[in-house]
């Protein structure tokens, strides 16, 4: 049986980890003269953030979070540490809306232990399309026999100015009427505090899909 990403939890089919061939670097925020949105990225996988012109996809995708392995007696894997590794909290954020995510375990080499969410609060540009993206995960259940996994998800968003969003990615508990114990989320909401009280909800978003055109490297 397989899983898929979606905006909420929804059955999917198999996804690899790679990155298709498009090299990595961690995010860097935009310059302080920029406009930008504060974001909160949780996850359980590897999540990218970057912005997208020209109708053409990142020639490099800058890594926002992923994550770290906690071994089955709850300590950290110190070989397979978080990115990042002390994330960065911004002052003023909202709390937290969204739930928390699942130890993922481990499809193979299972010592290792299991991918554990982490969270990270970064500036991000707005009022440009910004693209949030995903390449997926695989878990096992049983060692050898069953697995579950969740396609990539790419979408673009153009955030406001001064407000603040949540983006969840990863696999999160299934509700306890379903046969899964687990399944895929990808969401991105926009976070609203509520006044008087140390508490937010959160709006969700509908974004628009990734362009897939290769423009040679062109930034």
């Amino acid at each position: 049986m397989t899983k898929i990403w979606a905006l909420l939890a929804l059955p999917a089919v198999l996804a690899g980890c790679a990155t298709g061939g498009t090299p990595t670097s961690p995010y860097v925020e935009p310059p302080a003269t920029a406009e930008t949105a504060r974001v909160r990225v949780i996850a359980n996988t590897h999540v990218y953030g970057d912005v997208v012109s020209a109708g053409c996809k990142p020639p490099i995708l800058h890594r926002m979070v992923a994550p770290g392995k906690i071994t089955r007696n709850g300590k950290p894997n110190v070989d397979y540490p978080p990115f990042p590794a002390s994330p960065k909290l911004i002052e003023g954020m909202p709390p937290r809306a969204a739930p928390k995510l699942s130890n993922v375990p481990a499809l193979i080499r299972i010592s290792e232990g299991d991918d554990a969410e982490v969270q990270a609060e970064y500036l991000v540009p707005a009022n440009v399309p910004f693209q949030f993206k995903t390449y997926g995960a695989t878990w096992g259940l049983v060692p050898g026999k069953t697995y579950y996994s969740c396609n990539g998800v790419s979408q673009v968003f153009k955030l406001k100015p001064g407000e603040d969003y949540e983006v969840i990615v990863g696999v999160t508990p299934m509700q306890a009427s379903s046969d899964m114990p687990l399944a895929c989320v990808y969401r991105v909401s926009k976070l609203v505090s509520l006044p008087g009280i140390k508490s937010s909800y959160s709006i969700p978003l509908t974004g628009e899909p990734a362009p897939t055109k290769d423009c040679g490297g062109q930034k």
